[in-house]
């Protein structure tokens, strides 16, 4: 028995899911019906000299036919192509080395001697299948030799194919079938297979195990290098059908192009019949043929002395008297094979077999997707056409080695997840949709937020005969109605249009319409619409280089062909890239139907690497991170790195991921709680290093922000590369095109047997067989149920913002993968062709720009923009929720704010000891606008409650005495709410001289009997105790309280009244009276009437009857404890404590402070709301944004609509008025009443 290493597994898979409608489909795997029961024998090989795969195949080949029987014992051994060798039996040596002459029609010589390859082969192990046997039936984990075993199974199914047939990793090709691309390409057909382990329940051999191995086999195709003539490749890759076109002199031919296609092609000759040989090119002569000239050397006789005649002669006479061949074509270059070897063109035929590696271009991809396109019904078809040719019945080295493989496909259970409702704006005629067969249109529709489009230009990189003026006018209009009916706001819409030469000067035309933008509207470009004659690379890559990079600015690029007769489905789709670009928000899930990211703040993070092509070996790999800014799913942050090429894992994931981390604190306030990282581009052997180094990166990055900062993580890889297809057994569980229903879900038989995966198809049909992403749990703290995390990623297929369908994979994946792509377009050296860039010798990790702070911010957006930061001070309990709440409903997915956030809260105070609220006060000095939630002063069960190690002052306090301001409380005026005193008809204004009287009272308890004169002296002979109450530094803070109170008094145009009692406190109260009287004679007698507004003083007892017989319409100036006394007897007169606003303002009117008063109720948001909205206003105020101003004043009015026009209040409102025969239907919840007045402020603001 093997004391082989078990693997240890990653997470295990929960119970199987069992949401959706049960369903049975078929699957592309086939069942192992018998697994060797032998021991199987590993060798190493090693072939020298070192040459490919397919060589080190014929060499071996020739080894068997050599040796097989003399020296093998009549084994029949399969061999993976580079190290590897399984034997069904032993074979007679432990090592041994052959030499192997590769059979060639070549003549000895010494010049050109026959190959011989030496061939060492080594015992290396012997695999006991006994534990794979264990693995399977649930004995034992998978261990060392498992995996062994499965991969010896893997060189044995794919021996035979791999001898016969080109082969490309896992799959293998054949030119039956094959059919002609545009250019010099064919597409060949092949198949995939693997041998891989599954979860059961599933028969093997009538007995029913936990665990089986399938083989999977799917349907292949890739390029070739069409084989024959070269000559006629020259052709096809210049785009010419008649030969003579070859002979031209103008224009010049390309030849720098033809070369960077050849080059590295392997051809033979036509002029000597005896050889089969092949040669290399290397390079194209710069001289036709017939100047193309070398030294000929003849005759001699070294024996005797004799040297060689020396000759100069070119390849066209060469080849007539050494061939006797004429060449049709002297003026085309020759093929340099080799240092010295040189090839006319028409000599040559390239070699079948020789794979294309670059890209396709747009002919080709057409092309190749007519030739690839299979409906499922069809491509199953082929699949069991492919087990024909691989003949798993005929096979005799699966016979040697005893496996037998079932001819059928298997049948598995599978489930479809039910489609959420996708919502879109309220004002919608259909705003909410339940997509079909994952798809959907916006037919009725608004988007949720329509960004507006003001500053934009439009440049035409075609002639004006090809596209006319009036053609792009006519288009621009009928986007400009699609786009403002599906809710868009275009208050500019006849934007500066121009042309260009798309082979002349890209960046300085799109610089040149850049500045056209701005001035014709006096304002920063927001687009730039682009019209391309087709989709070639260069245009589109310049482009992007030159308004990501260079310019700022987005980016819309549309074919001339769509401009002709403007579809409106087209323009629809238009629009919603165009609202997303500048940050608006296209569709969005109600926070029911996804609660993971609703309960908590959690990040979506989406990771990819790309790499440069095949070959490439010039270009660095580009790593790209996505990360969402809110509960919704619908805003993204980027972030890029270029690291070394080929590199998988993300190098710099750590300081990407603080990019993303500060991004969503920016957006939210809060740090997120909760990590989904969504990795895409990960190959199963890749897993273990993958999740090793960047689960750590992930971590790494959580405490570089905060050692104590820990949130949960969940590492998922996300596989596209996979050759698992569903085939729906009956039509109803299929779609229209025959695949399986968008949603459908696949935890069980063919998945890992315990390790947490599943296959979701969550796209619907578009043409061929769908292929379905299969998402692997690496890590998770989240403890995900297989239903959560399969309905979560399903219903995130419905948020991609580009289109109106569901995608194939999550969209963090698919926004990172874009990402990368377009990052390969910011280097500065690159020069790109269709196909691929012609000149990689200056491009590397050096060479690539950065993208535009204005397009790196973390929502481009049309979002009110804020110059300036403001200081946003949390509280405590259930306060502090509806506080986020707000932020997140209503602030930030309209406002951009630089918020300085300071936690307030009872814990995070005892844990600073207090100092957070002195920081937060100094910060509020500095921006000049603090905008704070309720905060609890503690008293003594607040002590006990939160174990505190004092009694902290009032954070109110605290801060007031620091901004040394004058606290204004002013009554939110509800008309369906009752007043206690119903005269009040408008507001009064209470401003409360908050500094000094008890509130800097110095208190004691007195030790005994004694005389109390600001010291304390007992009569038993104790020692005198004194306390400083407070050192006066002048009347700076009464006269500061009357500026802002007379400030107050005209910005309302209301009168202003101040109230003490000067006739008990004749000195103290009398100074207040005095200043008073001296500022407003001075200051402010000549704006008051003017305004027919006035100011009197009033003692407060005659102040406080007028007040109740008043209609209210007054400022009313109050010493620190009256203000702190009357503003709460106003709060409830008026109808309610919840409804009262309270600000700090400095004397000199520059920093406002506005907070959710202390009668804040902990269920009624409208006061919280009130706080954000005024200390906007002033921020608005300050940085003269009347965006920002409106927006104030806009959430206020929707407030107060939402209780007195719809009706909708909480509670304690409704209590007010319905008192002891409230019922339930009388009032809302809290969620409910934000719900209804995000409604109402969408009304307000035309949203």
């Amino acid at each position: 028995m093997s004391t082989s290493l078990q693997i240890t597994p990653f997470v295990r898979r929960p119970a199987a899911g069992k949401a959706g409608k049960p369903i049975t489909i078929r699957s592309n795997f086939f069942e192992v019906l018998q697994l060797p029961d032998i021991t199987v024998n590993h060798y190493d090989v090693t072939i020298t000299p070192d040459v490919p795969p397919p060589v080190n195949r014929k060499v071996f080949t020739q080894l068997l036919e050599t040796y097989r029987d003399s020296d093998l014992g009549g084994a029949r051994p399969v061999f993976d192509g580079r190290k590897n060798l399984f034997s069904p039996k032993a074979l007679p040596f432990e090592s041994r080395t052959f030499d192997v002459t590769l059979a060639s029609d070549i003549q000895p010589n010494s010049r050109r001697p026959i190959p011989v390859f030496k061939v060492k082969v080594r015992r290396a192990a012997t695999i006991n299948l006994e534990e794979l046997h264990n693995f399977l039936e649930g004995r034992s984990g998978l261990t060392n030799n498992g995996l062994t075993s499965i991969m010896a199974l893997d060189v044995l199914i794919h021996h035979k194919p791999a001898m016969l047939y080109a082969t490309i990793g896992a799959s293998f090709f054949t030119p039956v079938g094959k059919q002609a691309l545009a250019g010099p390409l064919d597409v060949w057909r092949g198949y995939y297979q693997s041998v891989r382990p599954a979860k059961g329940k599933f028969s093997l051999q009538k007995v029913f195990r936990s665990r089986k191995m399938l083989v999977n086999v799917d349907v292949a195709a890739t390029t070739f290098f069409q084989s024959g003539p070269l000559l006629e490749m020259v052709m096809k890759i210049l785009d010419m059908r008649n030969p003579a076109d070859l002979r031209r002199t103008s224009p010049p031919i390309n030849w720098q192009k033809v070369e960077r296609v050849i080059k590295g092609l392997r051809i033979t000759v036509t002029h000597r019949d005896r050889t089969k040989r092949s040669f290399k090119i290397m390079k194209l002569t710069t001289t036709p043929a017939r100047d193309t000239k070398f030294t000929l050397s003849s005759g001699g006789d070294e024996a005797a002395g004799i040297s060689p005649a020396e000759r100069e002669i070119d390849i066209v006479t060469y080849f007539k008297e050494t061939y006797g061949k004429v060449l049709q074509y002297p003026m085309l270059p020759c093929v340099s094979v080799g240092r010295t070897a040189l090839l006319p063109l028409e000599v040559c035929s390239i070699v079948e077999g020789q794979r294309y590696m670059r890209k396709l271009d747009e002919r080709q991809t057409a092309d190749m997707i007519k030739f690839t396109c299979q409906t499922p019904a069809v491509r199953a078809n082929i699949i069991k056409d492919g087990l024909q040719i691989l003949e798993y019945d005929n096979n005799e080295y699966l016979k040697d080695f005893g496996m037998r493989i079932s001819k059928e496909m298997i049948t598995i259970n599978a489930r479809v997840l039910p489609a959420p409702q996708v919502s879109y704006h309220p004002s919608s005629r259909e705003a909410n949709i339940t997509p079909r067969d994952g798809s959907w249109n916006l037919k009725d529709k608004k988007v949720t937020a329509g960004a507006t489009l003001g500053s934009w230009g439009v440049l035409v990189f075609a002639r004006e005969q090809e596209c006319p003026d009036q053609q792009v006018k006519r288009f621009i209009r009928e986007l400009i109605v699609v786009c403002t009916d599906t809710g868009m706001q275009i208050p500019n819409k006849q934007p500066p249009i121009a042309y260009a030469n798309p082979h002349s000067d890209v960046e300085g035309a799109l610089k040149k319409i850049w500045m056209e933008a701005g001035n014709s509207v006096k304002s920063m470009p927001q687009l730039l619409v682009c019209i391309l004659p087709n989709t070639a690379v260069p245009l589109y890559a310049e482009i992007k280089r030159v308004t990501d990079t260079e310019l700022g600015v987005s980016s819309q690029c549309i074919q001339v062909k769509h401009t002709r007769d403007p579809k409106k489905q087209y323009c629809a789709n238009v629009c919603l890239k165009i609202n997303v670009k500048l940050g608006g928000m296209n569709a969005q899930l109600a926070p029911s139907l996804i609660p993971f990211l609703a309960s908590k703040p959690t990040i979506l993070i989406g990771g990819d690497v790309s790499h440069p092509q095949p070959g490439d070996t010039s270009r660095p790999s580009i790593a790209s991170l996505v990360g969402s800014l809110d509960a919704k799913a619908a805003r993204y942050a980027a972030t890029i790195r270029v690291q070394t090429a080929r590199t998988e894992t993300i190098a710099d994931l750590a300081g990407m991921t603080v990019d993303l981390l500060k991004a969503f604190f920016r957006a939210c306030s809060r740090k997120p709680e909760r990590i989904l990282f969504y990795r895409d581009g990960v190959s199963e052997g890749q897993f273990a290093e993958v999740v090793r180094t960047e689960l750590a990166a992930l971590r790494a990055a959580c405490t570089r922000l905060d050692a104590n900062y820990r949130p949960s993580i969940t590492f998922v890889v996300v596989q596209k590369r996979h050759h698992a297809r569903f085939f729906p057994l009956r039509p109803q569980d299929g779609d229209r095109t025959g695949n399986c229903t968008a949603g459908t879900v696949v935890d069980t038989t063919i998945v890992h047997p315990f390790e947490f995966d599943f296959f979701l198809q969550s796209h619907g049909g578009l043409q061929g067989t769908s292929r379905p992403s299969r998402y692997y749990v690496l890590h998770d703290d989240n403890r995900f149920t297989s239903d959560e995390l399969q309905d979560l990623s399903y219903k995130l297929c419905h948020l991609y913002a580009r289109c109106t369908r569901t995608v194939s994979v999550v969209p963090p994946v698919y926004y990172a993968h874009i990402v990368a792509a377009r990052a390969r377009f910011h280097s500065r050296n690159e020069r790109w062709s269709d196909t691929v860039s012609s000149d990689t010798s200056q491009v590397n990790e050096t060479s690539y720009s950065n993208v535009k702070p204005e397009l790196m911010k973390d929502s481009k957006d049309a979002r009110i923009q804020v110059a300036n930061p403001v200081v946003d001070l949390d509280g405590d309990e259930m306060t502090r929720i509806i506080w986020q709440s707000i932020k997140e409903k209503l602030i930030l997915p309209h406002v951009n704010l630089d918020i300085k956030y300071y936690d307030l809260g009872m814990d995070h105070r005892e844990k600073t000891n207090d100092q957070v609220t002195i920081d937060a006060a100094e910060a509020i000095l500095k921006y000049n606008v603090g905008i704070k939630c309720a905060t609890i002063t503690p008293d003594e069960a607040r002590v006990k409650e939160y174990n505190l190690t004092k009694m902290y002052k009032s954070p109110n306090g605290t801060i007031r005495n620091i901004l040394n301001g004058t606290v204004f409380r002013e009554p939110i005026l509800l008309k369906s709410v009752p007043k206690i005193v119903p005269g009040w008809e408008k507001p009064i204004v209470i401003g409360r001289h908050a500094f000094g009287d008890q509130y800097k009272a110095t208190d004691f308890v007195a030790e005994g009997p004694g005389r109390f004169e600001m010291s304390f002296t007992p009569k038993n002979g104790g020692e005198t105790k004194k306390w400083v109450v407070y050192d006066y530094e002048g009347a700076g803070s009464v006269t500061g309280f009357a500026h802002s109170c007379f400030k107050m008094a005209i910005s309302k145009n209301m009168p202003l009244y101040l109230s003490t009692k000067n006739t008990i406190l004749k000195k103290y109260d009398g100074r207040f009276k005095d200043i008073f009287e001296d500022i407003y004679q001075k200051n402010y007698k000549k704006e008051f009437e003017d305004k027919k507004i006035w100011y009197e003083h009033r003692l407060i007892d005659d102040m406080v009857a007028q007040g109740l017989k008043s209609s209210g319409g007054f400022v009313w100036a109050c010493k620190n404890y009256d203000g702190d006394v009357q503003s709460d007897i106003l709060a409830q007169g008026f109808g309610s404590l919840g409804l009262m606003t309270s600000v700090l303002i400095t004397p000199d009117g520059k920093t406002l402070e506005s907070e959710a008063a202390h009668g804040t109720t902990s269920t009624n948001p409208i006061a919280s709301i009130f706080a954000w909205t005024r200390g906007l206003a002033h921020r608005a105020r300050l940085d003269q944004n009347q965006d920002l101003l409106k927006f104030s004043l806009d959430l206020e009015k929707a407030c107060v609509d939402t209780v007195d026009v719809s009706g909708i209040m909480t509670k304690d409102l409704a209590l007010a008025i319905h008192g002891s025969k409230l019922e339930r239907k009388h009032y809302a919840t809290t969620g409910e009443f934000m719900d209804a007045i995000t409604l109402n402020f969408n009304k307000v603001r035309g949203v």
